[in-house]
């Protein structure tokens, strides 16, 4: 298994990350014979954001199969882009504390405008509060060596997150596709669609595909993989959706975190 660290919102748009994914698959295809993998049997995956460039990359190279973790495939749905929404943000946790609201909405902003002028955030999901072995293994494959600035770093991340979810803006999706000024409402959605994994669903995609959802999800509906794979058999794609009739978002992790987001007390 190979994990790819896409850069992270806010600042590269979700055309941007597929991208890098691309980019990664490719490199993998090339060496795969010095890897000792087969390079016709590559199959590709994620979970949650990463179900939305798995299926999106899986678009531009033709894997032997994709599947999609309680995806999030269109970014358009009012759930996700309308700040009105209510995302159950209190099963999240709270800021850190280490950040002020002032400094994260300075961050997103400073992030956005570099991401404007082609400079793509380094950001990589990293847990603040993981164990120090699991951090020299994550120095180590990021070639760094400042173990503070990674904890702070990926604390400002999570705040990020958590903000986007619960802040007094809660408007999660633009920080993967910034309403500019002068942008209308319908405008920005247009563009949520097209950057989205379901516009890609079209006469030109024909891999297999596998969808896994928990109907007790409450950060992801079901939907979004439901309407995903109605799409996939009007288009006569080989494709199967698995629903979990008691699994929330992150319903195979086994990590303390999975059990706010499982639904359970």
């Amino acid at each position: 298994m190979f994990s790819v660290p896409y850069p992270l919102a806010p600042g590269p748009s979700p055309i941007d990350q597929v991208t890098s994914c691309v980019a990664a698959y490719q490199t993998l295809h090339k060496h795969a014979s010095e890897l000792g993998i087969d390079p016709d049997n590559i199959i590709i995956g994620g979970a949650s954001y990463g179900g939305n460039l798995a299926v999106s990359t899986a678009s531009q190279v033709n894997p032997r199969a994709v599947f999609a973790l309680y995806g999030v495939h269109d970014l358009a749905d009012p759930y996700f882009s309308d700040p009105n929404s209510k995302l159950p943000a209190e099963d999240f946790g709270k800021l850190s504390g280490d950040n002020s609201e002032d400094s994260i909405r300075t961050e997103i902003q400073e992030r956005q405008t570099a991401a404007r002028t082609g400079k793509l955030t380094e950001a990589v999901t990293y847990a603040p509060s993981a164990p120090p072995e699991d951090l020299r293994s994550t120095l180590a494959a990021l070639g760094a060596t400042d173990e503070g600035k990674v904890r702070c770093d990926a604390t400002m991340q999570r705040d990020i997150f958590q903000y986007s979810l619960g802040g007094p803006d809660r408007a999660w999706m633009t920080l993967l596709v910034p309403k500019t000024e002068g942008m209308t409402a319908e405008e920005h959605k247009a563009e949520l669609e097209r950057q989205s994994s379901m516009s890609v669903l079209d006469e030109r995609y024909s891999v297999p595909t596998l969808l896994v959802h928990g109907k007790r999800d409450r950060l992801v509906p079901w939907q979004q993989s439901d309407a995903a794979y109605q799409k996939l058999a009007q288009m006569n794609v080989e494709t199967k959706c698995l629903l979990d009739e008691s699994g929330g978002h992150l319903f195979d992790k086994s990590w303390p975190v999975s059990s706010r987001l499982h639904g359970d007390s």
